[in-house]
């Protein structure tokens, strides 16, 4: 890559580059072969409702040079994670920073 000369990693790199991931699999969640659409969207829920505050708020912020396709599936499911808890949620400690 031409970019790779001016690359220099950081102890966020791995953390970021996973985030970069669960977002492209949102963003491209239709294409995700030998699958439904059902089955893709609950994997990924389970895999988001397992990120702690700092990496929510990491992927909120990353989300927002998505297409806003991939950013309303993701809202969406940090809304449905909401409702599935009783006590002080990461999701209310965001909303309550914003």
């Amino acid at each position: 890559m031409l970019h790779d000369c001016f690359y220099k990693p950081n102890k966020y790199h791995h953390l970021r580059e996973y985030l970069l991931q669960l977002l492209d699999a949102i963003l491209y969640i239709k294409k995700i072969p030998v699958t439904k659409v059902a089955s893709s969207c609950q994997r990924l829920l389970t895999i988001v409702k397992e990120l702690s505050v700092k990496e929510i708020k990491t992927i909120v912020r990353l989300a927002l040079k998505y297409p806003s396709a991939t950013r309303a599936l993701l809202g969406a499911m940090l809304d449905e994670l909401k409702r599935g808890t009783r006590n002080r949620t990461p999701f209310q400690i965001i909303k309550s920073d914003y």
